[in-house]
């Protein structure tokens, strides 16, 4: 009995996240700033940027992720260091295709 409420409750948070994304990552991000974590504050905000580019948290999203930026060295380095690995990645991925 217990199990069916759990999944009941999934199901449910399922829907709302699936139709107000926007929300749940905006309300995620805002929390971890309050929080003082950053990095997952950033990557809240741009979750919103990505999939939801219409939505109405997009423009304040933006300006977020720009005063993060600018606020954090240790998340600059973070990204940086993201970047360079999805850049590696893409170029391996590029040398198997060209070889085929």
């Amino acid at each position: 009995m217990f199990f069916k409420h759990i999944l009941v409750a999934f199901m449910i948070l399922g829907v709302l996240g699936f139709f107000f994304g926007d929300h749940v990552f905006y309300y995620q991000a805002n929390l971890m700033m309050r929080w003082q974590y950053s990095l997952p504050a950033y990557e809240g905000y741009e979750r919103i940027v990505r999939y939801y580019p219409e939505s109405k948290y997009a423009k304040e999203a933006r300006a977020m992720m720009a005063a993060l930026r600018e606020r954090s060295a240790d998340l600059n380095k973070l990204l940086e260091k993201k970047e360079k690995e999805i850049k590696k990645i893409q170029e391996e991925r590029q040398k198997k295709q060209s070889f085929h």
